[in-house]
């Protein structure tokens, strides 16, 4: 179980799946919009408005910030190779937030 703000717990599956499979998801959607010259810009505003949600449930988890610092980043980037390096980068990121919830070695 972990603690979480207002005095809960969530289980580590629960964080698990959000981890793995939500956000990976949330996170890939962005290669597309960019690629259809669709609004990415505003789902990427959308997704890290969640992430603060999501950091501040976990007691302002330091790998959330991380996570949301990167995405943050994809702005400056304007070669296509480097964005979409970067987009893989942050799905990793969000595969490990669970295994290393206390960790933070993983860090790109």
């Amino acid at each position: 179980m972990i603690k979480i703000k207002y005095q809960g717990e969530l289980q580590c599956t629960t964080l698990d799946d959000y981890c793995k499979k939500y956000l990976v998801s949330k996170i890939f959607k962005l290669l597309p919009l960019k690629e259809e010259n669709r609004d990415w810009d505003s789902y990427l505003i959308n997704l890290n408005c969640e992430l603060v949600g999501a950091s501040e449930i976990l007691l302002k988890n330091i790998h959330f910030l991380s996570l949301m610092n990167k995405l943050e980043g994809l702005r400056s980037i304007t070669k296509h190779e480097e964005y979409r390096a970067i987009v893989f980068d942050c799905i990793r990121m969000a595969e490990k937030l669970p295994d290393n919830f206390g960790d933070l070695s993983w860090v790109i």
